[in-house]
């Protein structure tokens, strides 16, 4: 008889200690090939929900109810990670590993190890050698390992690590050993690669399938590797999450395939037959997602062959929809394209063009592949206008910016420059566009092409290429307007436009305005009206004159289908609204915005929206709202980067206003220094002031004051009669205040007064306010209370619960004024201060009571007729459920990383179906969600409750009107319309209504 297989019974402490080491190396199975790790350090990542449900199998087993589990995934994927992992959390229990070798010469290996394993940590004898010899009696050798691990003092875990290489024997025993664990203290936890499961071993216990890590992991994964923050996102579209390939894309940053990968990836490719091979390199050609149609067409197979030939079992591609395949991470599709002879992957381009139908991003693509110039050129141009149409501008910007590359005459280089910097503007890049721009401009002037120049010089929109000193170049668009034909021409139109806006010229814009007109172009008209729009922006005299060309915008935009301008023009309207005081009308219009915003994806529109929906929530004091928003935009603020101080400057103005000193001062720092990162600009006089009033407001009143003496130096009718003058007026007032300069109080004083009932831009707060300051330098506290009186007028009108709280002193509350509408039969009466007034009942009149009956309460408009009209139509229910909903968000995800890999690949018809499907999602979810994420009631009924009841809401308001015009315009503000409705009096309520409703019959 032989000794046990370590050689001797080991005995003591030390003696054992020795056997361990001596007997499972220093690295064992789970540390064999650290791309599978994802332990970093003593961190592991990932991989909750398979941890816990492992985990919970060794509980079960301290309990007496064993288990056997496997855990599957294709190869790197971290099966030996996850069972080292488990290993180390299975507390109390004996941890017995083996390794399975791809070698069946050597019978019994798995066991061989397990036995050895146990004899070192139970410290007891192992299974004689002779055991394993040919002719043993099989059923003896296994019924006596399982009943030493069965009898054992502790819990058992037995890991075997690679069973898809373990030998026959090993593997009959592992098969018996699960039969028996059901009963007893011992878990069996083996790992295998995908599609290479003994089936044997299938039936027997829980499997435990791992997929590739979140892009969240995968970003955890490469931080701890590398240090520092990666494009995750990236990184897990070509890795498809598999941590050894994250790994190795990781120590390898340099490389597009690392050897090491491509050796993995070539070894799970070389069992393949060369029919697969050959659709796998069609497939590849054509797409990280194929259309089986298309690769049938190439290879002249029938698409049932091509099915049936492809690898799904082996998982080198997974089925998509009915007829799409696509491979599980882009490296895949990167290794077997790199198999293609230059030759051969040009051929298979010409192909591929023949049969994907006539889509110009896809055709662009294969072309150029297939070094097809003129097709590239053709259909590379028509693929970005088309993008651009559609408002994927950061595709139209990689379509354009891949076929300028291939062009090299000058002249239509430069031309398809101007459209690329376009693009690259609308997409959020003005640094790209204006680098773009001065290229095309350059271009042009060097072929002599002045038409060229001009739309060079207006390809940024409002940075302009032609100067890199002044940020205004007024002489560069002079130069480009002389070297133009004198005629009458859109582009001169836009040049004047453009001219008229760097200048603030409104004799310009009034010249771009006729031509226009002459010209009789719609969007021609609407470049030069918000031109001329812009020039009277800072004149607080003209804010009429402004609306009106807002609504003729609006109107235009609207006949034309140019959702941008529709867009333009309404948040004109809001800015001019909320200027007059008329803060309900402008919610209005600005309810109106938001998905006009998102439509057009305009990055200063989407500025504009989000600066008066942040000021109105800061007027209410819902201070958290508008710092949220304001941390948003500071995140995409490179999109237009003028309006970065503004931003810095409104959250050291939040921090203030919640007594957040040292915020504050954080704030103020990053808004001083982004003024001076900002290029020379008009608005930098107003960015000095802002500055000075934050200066005093922290404190440091020097430092303020010597920005105003700089600011007064030729008085304030120089100011004023700057772009942005009266905020820059406002703030100064403010300033001289606080540092108690008198002797400007009487100067801007004068200058301002005129404006007293202006709701200040880009300050957001009534001159009256200044005006009280100022007239309190001069002791005058008549006309101080005057204007703090008009202040406060303002301030209810408007609900700015912010400036009520700054200017009114604590007082008694004052009982507001009561009023009475009562129903009589056929009639209401209505009576207010004295006045009576009898009007005609109707639905109107029962909608408003009814509101009025319950201030602050929201009502849905269908509920609201419902109560009128007991056959009304019914809520049924929001289009979308909460599970509804996140699936189309989820989609929205799925579908964002879908198009910015296929835009990375270059797989153009994946990314038009991902954009057109986005778009679709977009459309669903804003026609069923509404603002502030309600939901919209399913079907017609809801929209023209909507429409009915806001009609006759605001009908029934101005007959009141007629009759009580104090009244009336206290409704005209406190009433919301819309799909929900209420009466919304205002923290201060001036008017209280008790409500006789006579219910409906």
């Amino acid at each position: 008889m032989g000794g046990p297989i370590v050689g001797c019974q080991v005995r003591s402490n030390t003696a054992r200690s020795a056997a361990r080491r001596t007997s499972w190396p220093a690295a064992p199975g789970p540390y064999r090939d650290h791309g599978a790790r994802r332990t970093v350090g003593a961190r592991f990542v990932g991989r909750a929900a398979e941890t816990d449900q492992l985990v919970g199998l060794l509980s079960e087993a301290r309990a007496g109810r064993g288990a056997f589990a496997l855990i599957t995934g294709e190869p790197g994927i971290g099966r030996t990670a996850l069972a080292q992992h488990v290993s180390e959390a299975a507390d109390g229990f004996d941890v017995l590993w083996a390794t399975c070798w791809a070698n069946d010469q050597v019978p019994y290996w798995a066991l061989v190890q397990l036995a050895r394993r146990f004899a070192v940590v139970t410290g007891t004898p192992g299974v004689d050698r002779e055991w394993f010899a040919e002719g043993t009696d099989r059923f003896r050798l296994f019924d006596t390992f399982t009943q030493l691990l069965s009898s054992a003092e502790r819990p058992q875990l037995v890991v075997v690590d690679d069973l898809h290489w373990a030998d026959v024997g090993s593997l009959r025993y592992l098969e018996f050993l699960g039969h028996q664990v059901r009963d007893s203290r011992i878990v069996v936890v083996g790992t295998t690669e995908d599609g290479r499961l003994p089936a044997e071993l299938v039936r027997l216990g829980t499997r435990v399938p791992l997929a590739g890590l979140s892009e969240g992991e995968t970003s955890e994964l490469l931080h701890a590797l590398t240090g520092r923050e990666s494009d995750a996102g990236h990184v897990h579209r070509r890795t498809g999450g598999n941590p050894s390939l994250v790994t190795e894309i990781a120590l390898h940053p340099g490389k597009h395939v690392p050897e090491t990968v491509r050796h993995v990836l070539d070894r799970r490719l070389a069992h393949l037959s060369l029919d697969a091979m050959e659709l796998l390199t069609v497939g590849a050609v054509l797409g990280a997602r194929f259309d089986l149609r298309e690769v049938a067409a190439m290879t002249h197979k029938s698409v049932m062959t091509v099915r049936a030939a492809l690898p799904f079992d082996d998982g080198v591609v997974v089925q998509g929809d009915a007829h799409t395949v696509e491979f599980p991470y882009t490296l895949m599709r990167d290794v077997i394209l790199a198999r293609l002879s230059p030759a051969d992957e040009v051929a298979l381009h010409r192909r591929a063009a023949e049969v994907v139908g006539h889509d110009p991003a896809r055709l662009a693509a294969h072309f150029s592949r297939a070094c097809h110039v003129p097709e590239a050129v053709r259909y590379g141009v028509e693929a970005g206008r088309a993008a651009m149409r559609s408002g994927a501008y950061e595709a139209s910007a990689g379509h354009f910016h891949r076929t300028v590359a291939l062009l090299t005459d000058p002249g239509k280089r430069a031309r398809l420059l101007v459209e690329l910097a376009g693009a690259q503007r609308l997409s959020g890049d003005p640094a790209a566009a204006m680098a773009t721009a001065r290229q095309a401009l350059e271009l042009a002037r060097a072929v002599g092409d002045h038409e060229t120049a001009g739309w060079a010089a207006l390809a940024d929109g409002h940075q302009s290429p032609l100067g890199e000193t002044d940020w205004t170049p007024v002489r560069g668009i002079e130069r480009v307007l002389a070297e133009l034909p004198g005629d009458d021409s859109e582009l001169r139109v836009r040049l004047l436009a453009r001219l008229a806006v760097d200048t603030g010229d409104g004799a310009v814009a009034g010249q771009a305005v006729a031509m226009a007109r002459r010209l009789d172009q719609p969007e021609v008209i609407m470049t030069a009206l918000v031109a001329r729009h812009d020039t009277l922006r800072w004149r607080p005299e003209t804010v009429h004159e402004r609306l009106a060309i807002a609504a003729e915008t609006v109107e235009l935009g609207a006949g034309a289908g140019v959702l941008e301008s529709v867009a333009e023009g309404r948040l004109r309207q809001v800015e001019g609204l909320l200027e007059l005081g008329q803060r309900a009308a402008a919610e209005r219009v600005l309810a109106e915005c938001g998905l006009l915003v998102n439509q057009t994806r305009n990055p200063l529109w989407h500025h504009l929206y989000m600066t008066a929906t942040a000021r109105l929530r800061w007027l209410e004091r819902d201070f958290a709202a508008a710092a949220g928003i304001t941390r948003t935009m500071l995140d995409g603020a490179d999109a237009v980067p003028w309006v970065t101080p503004m931003w810095h400057e409104f959250v050291a103005s939040l921090a203030l206003a919640e007594g957040d000193t040292a915020g504050a001062a954080e704030a103020e720092a990053r808004f001083v220094a982004s003024v001076a990162a900002a290029p020379p600009h008009w608005t930098r006089p107003m960015w000095q002031a802002l500055a000075a009033r934050l200066a005093a407001r922290m404190g440091r009143l020097a430092d303020a004051r010597l920005t105003l003496d700089q600011l007064l130096a030729e008085g304030a009718p120089a100011v004023i009669d700057r772009r942005g003058g009266l905020a820059c007026l406002a703030c100064l007032a403010e300033v001289a205040y606080l540092v108690g300069a008198d002797e400007y109080a009487a100067d801007i004083l004068t200058v301002a007064r005129p404006y007293a009932h202006v709701v200040v831009l880009f300050v957001w707060t009534p001159m009256s306010h200044y005006l009280s300051l100022l007239a309190t330098m001069l002791g005058d506290a008549a006309e101080a209370e005057l204007h703090r009186r008009s202040t406060v007028d303002i301030a209810r009108r408007m609900g700015a619960r912010l400036w009520l709280d700054d200017l009114e002193p604590p007082q008694p509350p004052v009982a507001p004024d009561t009023a009475v509408l009562a129903h009589e039969g056929d009639y209401w009466t209505l009576d207010h201060a004295g006045n009576t007034a009898r009007l005609r009942h109707g639905k109107g009149m029962a909608y408003l009571a009814r509101l009025l009956a319950r201030p602050g309460v929201e009502t849905h408009a269908l509920h609201l007729a419902g109560e009128t009209h007991p056959n009304g139509a019914n809520d049924l229910g929001p289009h979308l459920d909460a599970r509804a909903k996140a699936a189309y968000q989820e989609r929205l995800g799925d579908l964002r990383a879908d198009l910015a890999e296929a835009t990375e690949y270059h797989d153009l018809e994946r990314a038009r179906k991902a954009r057109d499907e986005m778009d679709a999602l977009v459309r669903e979810l804003a026609r069923t969600v509404g603002l502030r994420g309600r939901d919209r009631p399913n079907g017609s009924a809801a929209e023209r409750a909507r429409i009915n009841v806001t009609r006759r809401l605001r009908s029934t308001i101005d007959r009141i009107s007629e009759t009580h015009p104090d009244l009336g315009y206290h409704l005209d503000t406190a009433i919301r319309t819309g799909t929900f409705c209420s009466y919304q009096p205002g923290p201060v309520p001036s008017v209280s209504w008790r409500v006789n409703i006579v219910p409906s019959e």
